[in-house]
Parts: C-alpha cells; sequence; structure tokens
C-alpha cells in the first residue's frame, strides 16, 4: 500500500455520529409533533464504537390512536441479540413510521413510513 492509497483509505473511515447528534436530529424531526409527553426511547443500542441502533416513540397530539416511530441505524451489520434481530445499514440514517390502532384491539399496525434523515459524509441530510 503506497502512502497516497493509505491517506485514501484514511479519508473513506466514516465519522460514527453521536447519542447526542441523533437526539439533536430527532428533536428536530418530532418538533411540534409530540404529544405533551414529548416522546419516549422504545429501544436503543451500544457496541465499542457507539451507539448504533435507537428507536423512539412520539405519541401525536391530536390523535389518541395514532403514533410515529423514529428509528437510528447505523451503518453496519450487527448481529442478532436476545433484545434485537439482526441489524443491517447501509447508511446511518432514520427512518419514521407511522402506526394506527387496529379498531377493537390494542395492537397497532403500520400504515407508511420513509426515510427522513441521512448521515452522509458526516453531515445530517433532512428530507421533510
Amino acid at each position: 500500500m503506497n502512502e497516497q492509497s493509505f491517506d485514501n483509505f484514511e479519508q473513506a473511515i466514516e465519522k460514527i455520529p453521536t447519542p447526542e447528534e441523533v437526539k439533536s436530529i430527532f428533536e428536530q424531526l418530532i418538533e411540534g409533533k409530540e404529544g405533551e409527553n414529548g416522546y419516549e426511547t422504545e429501544r436503543s443500542f451500544e457496541d465499542e464504537q457507539g451507539l448504533y441502533l435507537w428507536t423512539i416513540k412520539v405519541k401525536l397530539d391530536e390523535a389518541e390512536d395514532e403514533y410515529v416511530e423514529y428509528e437510528y441505524t447505523r451503518k453496519g451489520r450487527y448481529e442478532k441479540t436476545e433484545e434485537h434481530g439482526s441489524v443491517q445499514a447501509g447508511d446511518s440514517a432514520i427512518h419514521m413510521t407511522n402506526y394506527e390502532k387496529i379498531e377493537g384491539t390494542e395492537d397497532y399496525m403500520p400504515t407508511g413510513g420513509r426515510s427522513v434523515a441521512k448521515h452522509i459524509d458526516g453531515e445530517w441530510i433532512l428530507s421533510l
């Protein structure tokens, strides 16, 4: 490996978002949507490199029978654990999923979703 290819390799190492950065993006995404209780963490996992999975639930003020879930996943592949199935992501990103209560039950069903933020070259790109 020559010196130039080593420099290119070092530049290719992705900056991993900190929990504080991810929290800041969550707060931007839910601004004005959250109920009086804000959001609650559904699950959060870290490894030796930092945060790799964080899911929050946002109850909507206007509808008792709906909520939105935002999930941050760090780029990479993570083995199945007792707390979650295997996780794989091509990009570090945050995805949003809408849920509605199934009438006559206590269960909720996903009704749609999309990618709302991607971490590219050390910067967050929001797609609101």
